[in-house]
């Protein structure tokens, strides 16, 4: 499954608002999974943004949309800072592309 295939799920799951040809997919805040999937989705397209290497990204991409819940929660709390000191967000995201397996270290 790639990218796209997960946000089309949750548009489907969660419904959407399409202003002027851009979508905003909309995730109940009071909803502790479906922010969960909106930070998992939010991490994935960063892992895949920052790299030129496609295998790179879909294994990246693979790996984070199969973590458990709380890997999400820490990894996007450091991607932004929120928890501890703001990691640098190329160490960041390379630890993830070391633990997808993809990246050798």
């Amino acid at each position: 499954m790639i990218l796209w295939d997960f946000v089309d799920e949750y548009k489907k799951k969660y419904g959407i608002v399409n202003k002027r040809g851009f979508f905003t997919v909309l995730y109940p805040i009071e909803d502790a999974r479906a922010i969960n999937e909106a930070y998992r989705l939010g991490l994935a397209a960063s892992a895949a943004q920052y790299t030129t290497d496609m295998e790179l990204a879909e294994y990246a991409v693979a790996y984070i949309m199969n973590i458990k819940s709380e890997e999400v929660w820490f990894w996007t709390s450091k991607l932004l800072g929120v928890i501890g000191d703001k990691l640098d967000s190329y160490m960041m995201l390379n630890s993830l592309y070391v633990l997808s397996g993809a990246k050798k270290i």
